[in-house]
């Protein structure tokens, strides 16, 4: 009596390989980071012979106009620090189960922390 491997088997084991390549994949990418150009070898140009050149200074007059003119300094605006209340205004909610939900009548048990879902499926 014969016994193949079950189709099931595959499923999983080629799975488990394109899950494994995949991971291979992603942390090639991200371990080079998403600015990083790939890195490439250059080489230096021959050396030429030796030639007579003018002695000339090696910024550009640009740069040093540049760097004498003044930096002009930012203009800083006052920051509005909005006040925040202590405690929220009063609300009512509809419950899911029937009943009404008061934040006041919550407070006065104790600190209320409200979580808000999206509604699943759609």
């Amino acid at each position: 009596m014969e016994q193949g491997i079950s189709p099931r088997f595959w499923i999983i084991f080629v799975g488990g390989i394109a899950v494994v390549v995949g991971l291979g994949f992603l942390l090639a990418f991200l371990g080079r980071g998403p600015g990083e150009p790939a890195t490439t070898t250059t080489t230096a140009p021959p050396a030429k012979s030796p030639v007579a050149t003018l002695a000339t200074s090696p910024i550009s007059p640009l740069a040093k106009t540049s760097a004498t003119s003044p930096i002009p300094t930012p203009t800083t605006r006052p920051l509005h620090n909005p006040t925040i209340p202590e405690v929220a205004p009063d609300f009512a909610l509809g419950q899911a189960g029937g009943g009404t939900f008061r934040l006041s009548e919550q407070l006065v048990q104790g600190p209320v922390v409200l979580v808000f879902f999206q509604r699943v499926g759609g």
